[in-house]
């Protein structure tokens, strides 16, 4: 299917495109149509799910359905439903515009993918279109919706920005500028048309990552670069391939943020990285970003491995599932073997300049393996940045500060075996969306949590901890500290005052 004119566009009023979002609002042409199909392995892939979808739609007749059909799972309509659906007056100009288009046997089908999102809709490509085609909005695209703050001031930069949905999304939560680049300006001139269809104020550029606002700060910037390692033989697809290994453009642009990232500012980035043995995911990153003045934090969760993602990848290319996806497969396949990529980690990355005066140590680097990526929002990641300023400050903060253990833990008594004689080990489990790892303790340590979490400053606690230990608490000072350090590092224990998330 060939790529859409995207300069018909234009040729859609403003006063229309309003009248558009009003009537998919009020059919339910909304984020529930995305469920249809979506259960087992049929959510996996597009070539399994859409058939399926279209062929649930096709039995039902209230308009929000024809909608989805027709815009979001690449179905035909006969032309009179979609007429009914839409409005006689929006489809005369639909298909004016090319948005719509007439198949010989007198349905419509749409030139574009229209996604559903938070009260948005967003115009992309069919992924079979070309090289330059404008990848929907996927799951990467929701985790760092997710992540963002739900009101915003100050400036926003989105970095490939492709569709500019995170972009769409800062300006609505309160950003002011927000300001999207992207190297293919197919992307750019549909991120344009995304604003002026939503009616939300949002400045795109055409350039190489930061290289358009040179000179320029922002409060928050977001990016999520193409991760997809690309086979030799393949041909180059700019929303999907990152590189040989996948993560090589990431890691550019994790590059590109420093210089535009302003004083008490942060960055998130969002991409898959191959494990290399020997070289820690933090090392890798740091040397990327080059700034020593930026605190780094990386969120590790194991990412694909290469055997289903050479499956992943080569139904994008080719969604009919035909030989051609079979090629595509072994292509992969032998790609992985050859660059060695044996694993990947699934990363966000927290980039963070300290505003002036903020005291306390050096910027840090620090990793943490967690299951944070299903679920995570912007509250645990100011708990986190909190956790590691206390964990950096010096000893006489740390002991009149107030610590807790995290909310999101849950604390178990396991037994070997169902006998309630036999002393149980205390462990705690960290759930989705948190920043710990799973583990347990001595009854030492567990009684040390307990107090720490009921007493109002560490300080307190390690008197109290004295006491049931018969030991002096000065003796006692530094392995306490130490371990609440290690608390704080870990996800396991936070600063009282982010009581309130």
């Amino acid at each position: 299917m060939a790529l859409a004119s995207i300069e018909r566009l234009d040729e859609l009023p403003g006063d229309l495109c309003a009248a558009l979002r009003r009537r998919f609002d009020d059919v339910g042409f909304d984020r529930r149509v995305l469920s249809v199909a979506a259960d087992g392995a049929a959510a996996l892939f597009e070539g399994l799910r859409f058939p399926l979808a279209r062929a649930i739609l096709e039995t039902r007749e209230d308009p929000g359905s024809r909608l989805a059909l027709l815009f979001t799972f690449a179905g035909e309509v006969p032309e009179e439903s979609a007429r009914d659906a839409l409005g006689p007056v929006a489809g005369d100009a639909l298909v004016a515009a090319g948005v719509l288009v007439r198949t010989p046997g007198g349905a419509l089908r749409s030139a574009y993918r229209v996604t559903p999102y938070e009260g948005l809709w967003i115009f992309t490509d069919h992924l079979v279109s070309g090289s330059d085609t404008v990848m929907v909005p996927g799951a990467t695209t929701g985790r760092l919706v997710d992540l963002m703050p739900p009101a915003l001031t100050g400036g926003m930069l989105d970095l490939g920005c492709g569709h500019g949905l995170i972009a769409l999304v800062a300006a609505r939560r309160g950003a002011a500028p927000v300001i999207g680049t992207d190297i293919n300006a197919r992307a750019i001139g549909l991120a344009r048309f995304n604003a002026r269809f939503n009616g939300v104020a949002a400045e795109f550029h055409v350039g190489d990552r930061a290289a358009p606002v040179q000179g320029r700060r922002f409060e928050l910037v977001m990016a999520q670069p193409p991760y997809v390692a690309r086979p030799a033989d393949s041909v180059a697809a700019t929303y999907m391939h990152g590189g040989a290994l996948g993560d090589e453009l990431a890691l550019r642009f994790v590059a590109a943020i420093p210089p535009v990232l302003a004083e008490g500012g942060r960055a998130l980035v969002c991409f898959d990285s191959a494990v290399r043995p020997g070289t820690a995911p933090t090392t890798l990153v740091r040397d990327a970003m080059g700034d020593p003045l930026v605190d780094l934090v990386l969120l590790l969760e194991p990412g694909l491995p290469p055997e289903q993602q050479a499956v992943a990848y080569a139904s994008v290319e080719a969604p009919d599932l035909g030989p051609a996806y079979a090629a595509a497969v072994r292509r992969y396949h032998r790609h992985f073997l050859a660059v060695g990529a044996a694993a990947f980690h699934h990363v966000v990355a927290i980039l963070r300049r300290r505003p002036p005066g903020a005291g306390g140590a050096a910027p840090f680097v620090h990793g943490l393996s967690t299951a944070f990526l299903a679920g995570g929002t912007s509250a645990t990641i100011d708990a986190l940045l909190e956790s590691l300023d206390l964990a950096a400050s010096g000893d006489d903060a740390l002991l009149a500060a107030a610590v807790r253990c995290s909310p999101c833990t849950r604390w178990v008594d396991e037994r070997p075996r169902p006998d309630a004689r036999l002393a149980p080990a205390h462990a705690v489990r960290f759930g989705a969306g948190t920043v710990g790892t799973n583990r347990s303790f001595e009854e030492q340590e567990y009684a040390l949590l307990s107090l720490l979490d009921g007493c109002d400053s560490v300080a307190f606690a390690i008197e109290r901890f004295a006491g049931t230990a018969a030991a002096p608490s000065d003796g006692l000072r530094a392995s306490v500290l130490g371990f609440v350090r290690q608390g704080l590092t870990s996800g396991l224990l936070e600063p009282r005052s982010t009581a309130g998330r």
